[in-house]
């Protein structure tokens, strides 16, 4: 059995010989942690590094948690949880790069106590350390922190486990009853050990019910490193991006609400794919060509409207803006301030309905924090890491995801992607036009006749997600479909799921040969 070591505010010149503490096990260690009043602690395992422990890496002291665990091992953590869910944040970034994960292994993890002790501590319902350390390291990524993994180039990547009951449990406190029952259905089918499995759930259940959640305090008191007080990079110029497909009656708004911030974009490309029978050309006589350039495509599609826009922008920062939205007040300013105070090359903003302000954002999404959704009917992004990654996939021309497809690769590259509350516009969700051209409508919609789920769902959880988690993601739709409300249109989804699915599969075929990246 391994034992650990913490070194108290650690400096480069690290050596298994000045730690102040060893620990014949983890949860030792994990308790020296939690009492200490040093301001950083090295937690590693002596065994493995010799005679020397490798640097901490330059700008460590920018950083709330980090970790190696994705060389370690990390990345074979908590895989059940793709049965239930399309949260990028559990899906594996580059191991070989500096990149957003909450899979921290002891063997090398750098960890702050006072921000261990404002979540509430190491969560005590785990069977192993090894699944508290991530839970921590989750939670402190969830309320605000910077937590990364730091890459070792040398190292081939070994073997971790985490108890059947701990990932369980880790579904039952950071997800839902509900989804801990999927997830141990569908474990049990692949794995064929059904009776494993129950005892497991049973465990994780009575474990759970027995074991109080940590108290944590609010996430103000975490003294994250994710902003800055201070500049770290510029942004120096930016294009705002409007593809629009007959939404005349909206797209002015858009324009108009985009000029009036302070500052104001320095360009605005407005991508007119309406059919040419339709186009109304004259909405745009008022726009100063030089500030609000408009092109015309005959072929529609988001994906090929907001690439053609990226080739077009004469800027290094993009404003992804909706057609059928206003921006409210100091949106852009509010983008800018995120961006400029951290590494992030994206600013994720949000929508919100015109009746709603924002009282009607919850509670826990009120602050700043790693995100695992992106808009790209608000946001702003670097036009260089966009462009690395071959800009939004054409396979999502005429359906719903492209948004979520290029956060989810921008993520799986190593990009901090920042949630900012503030920058908030008003999303009217327009009836008729965009989307809405080609027959999309939201994702959870129940219709009586059609595919479902859409079938570019089906290519993202194809592209992303290894097969054995396929069926159990395209069955989670159904599950989501109207899940307040029992009605006649949920029974017949039900009813009639076998011949939507197919149906849903086989276009997802084809949506397979528009990929594009």
């Amino acid at each position: 059995m391994p034992s650990y070591a913490v070194i108290e505010n650690p400096n480069r010149k690290l050596s298994q010989n000045n730690a102040l503490g060893q620990h014949a096990d983890l949860w030792a260690a994990l308790r020296t942690i939690e009492e200490s009043d040093a301001e950083i602690i090295l937690l590693f395992e002596p065994g493995l590094w010799h005679e020397t422990l490798p640097a901490l890496p330059e700008g460590y002291e920018n950083f709330d948690l980090l970790h190696r665990g994705l060389c370690f091992g990390g990345c074979e953590a908590f895989n059940i949880l793709w049965y239930i869910s399309v949260n990028w944040l559990f899906l594996n970034p580059r191991p070989d790069r500096m990149s957003t994960s909450w899979k921290a292994t002891p063997q090398w993890c750098m960890i702050r106590p006072h921000q261990v002790r404002a979540l509430g501590g190491f969560d005590k319902v785990y069977v192993c350390a090894e699944a508290s350390l991530m839970d921590f390291a989750y939670r402190l990524l969830i309320s605000g922190g910077r937590v990364n993994h730091f890459p070792m180039p040398d190292l081939d990547n070994r073997n971790f486990n985490i108890p059947l009951v701990d990932e369980f449990l880790f579904i039952l406190r950071q997800v839902n009853k509900r989804s801990a029952v999927y997830a141990a259905f569908w474990n049990a089918l692949s794995s064929l050990q059904i009776w494993i499995g129950l005892n497991a759930l049973i465990t994780a259940f009575k474990r759970s019910k027995t074991t109080e959640l940590p108290p944590s305090l609010p996430s103000n008191k975490l003294n994250s490193q994710l902003i800055s007080h201070g500049n770290i990079q510029k942004v120096s110029g930016i294009t705002a991006i409007i593809p629009t497909i007959d939404r005349y009656d909206y797209v002015q708004k858009s324009i108009d609400s985009l000029m009036d911030q302070n500052p104001p974009p320095d360009e605005i490309i407005v991508i007119d794919q309406t059919p040419e029978v339709s186009r109304k050309p004259d909405v745009y006589r008022n726009y100063d060509p030089k500030n609000v350039r408009i092109f015309f495509l005959n072929e529609a599609g988001q994906s090929s409207a907001r690439n053609f826009g990226i080739s077009k922008a004469n800027n290094d920062w993009l404003l992804l803006f909706d057609d059928d939205a206003e921006a409210r007040e100091y949106m852009i300013a509010n983008h800018i301030k995120v961006i400029e105070n951290s590494s992030a090359k994206v600013s994720a903003g949000i929508a919100l309905a015109p009746w709603k302000d924002e009282t009607y954002i919850h509670e826990t999404n009120r602050k700043l924090k790693i995100s695992s959704i992106l808009d790209t009917g608000n946001c702003l992004v670097n036009k260089r890491i966009v462009e690395l990654i071959s800009c939004l996939d054409l396979a999502y021309d005429k359906g719903s995801g492209a948004d979520h497809d290029l956060g989810l690769r921008l993520y799986l590259e190593g990009h901090e992607i920042i949630f900012n509350p503030k920058a908030i516009h008003t999303h009217y969700k327009a009836p008729t036009g965009g989307l809405r051209t080609h027959g999309v409508f939201w994702r959870n919609t129940v219709k009586w006749l059609g595919s479902y789920p859409q079938p570019t769902l089906i290519y993202t959880t194809q592209r992303f997600y290894p097969k054995k988690y396929w069926i159990a993601q395209h069955l989670l739709y159904y599950f989501n479909a109207n899940k307040n409300k029992f009605s006649p249109e949920l029974v017949w989804l039900w009813l009639s799921m076998p011949i939507r699915l197919t149906k849903a599969i086989i276009k997802a075929k084809d949506i397979h040969k528009r990929r594009s990246v």
